[in-house]
């Protein structure tokens, strides 16, 4: 029963603590873990009063303040107690450390947000960490796993099976990038090729950790002319399957140095991969 609350509740935080990310304050960490702490405290004594409401703890990584997360949290379980009996516990303001120590300590965490530089997914599902959501989302949100793309759960698949719910937001952010007007001069690249480069921003590289050379796939398919979310899509997938489903650097880095490989290696070899796959889909596309 725990387990499908604990799906609902963060299906419906999900917007509310990305809204948080982008505006809340940087306010000193320790002070938001302390009064979290506390509030995790209280919201735990209070549940255990009332057996069928159970209190959910959720890390965020963004610096709010205390006062908003309270604020955010108050107001999703003024959502989610009477409708599933979930009352929520938001902390924010979560480090790298913190959320590691609580995730190796066995802490009472149950859901957090997965950043790519902050945690490895694949690690944490292999150290059984985290647990595959495949069934409790075919149960419990079917809505959600179907409208959700293949190539987005793919962000948050390991092994073939899905361990978060990605975040969309992505699709709703500008993406681009930045050159030199002398060096794009000098390669005679106007606006026009800069847009086709950046055009498959947001797709395949909207997973953060997405390997640099599958990324420069993308972006050189863009400058072709092939960004169609089919072909985008296949190039991502083709790549994932040559490697165990990755697509994530640190976690094909990791990979690599666990088979005693040189990561020089190992990167000139994704290179020619991208290169050889780029080259099969412009000449499927006639460009």
């Amino acid at each position: 029963m725990k387990m499908k609350k604990l799906l609902a509740t963060g299906l419906a935080t999900a917007m509310a603590v990305t809204t948080l990310a982008g505006c809340g304050s940087t306010t000193d960490n320790n002070a938001s873990q302390s009064a979290g702490a506390d509030s995790a405290a209280g919201s735990t004594q209070a549940a255990a009063s009332n057996d069928d409401v159970t209190t959910i703890t959720i890390y965020a990584y963004n610096n709010s303040t205390t006062e908003a997360a309270e604020k955010v949290a108050a107001a999703v379980s003024e959502i989610t107690e009477p409708a599933i009996g979930v009352k929520v516990n938001l902390l924010t303001g979560v480090s790298s450390e913190q959320l590691n120590l609580a995730l190796a300590s066995g802490e009472d965490l149950d859901l957090f947000f997965a950043m790519p530089w902050q945690v490895s997914m694949s690690t944490m599902a292999t150290t059984n960490q985290i647990v595959a959501m495949d069934d409790l989302l075919a149960e419990y949100a079917p809505d959600v796993l179907s409208g959700i793309s293949e190539d987005d759960w793919r962000c948050s698949t390991v092994s073939g099976s899905i361990y978060g719910v990605p975040m969309n937001k992505d699709k709703a952010q500008g993406r681009g990038f930045e050159m030199v007007k002398s060096i794009a001069d000098e390669l005679g690249i106007d606006k026009d090729m800069a847009a086709a480069i950046g055009s498959n921003f947001g797709r395949g590289m909207k997973c953060g950790g997405t390997c640099g050379a599958i990324t420069a796939g993308l972006m050189i398919l863009g400058a072709k002319g092939i960004d169609s979310p089919d072909m985008v899509g296949r190039f991502r997938r083709e790549m994932a399957a040559k490697h165990d489903g990755m697509t994530d650097c640190a976690d094909l880095l990791r990979a690599n140095a666990q088979k005693g490989g040189i990561n020089k290696i190992h990167c000139d070899n994704m290179i020619k991969e991208a290169i050889e796959l780029v080259d099969e889909l412009s000449e499927e596309c006639g460009k």
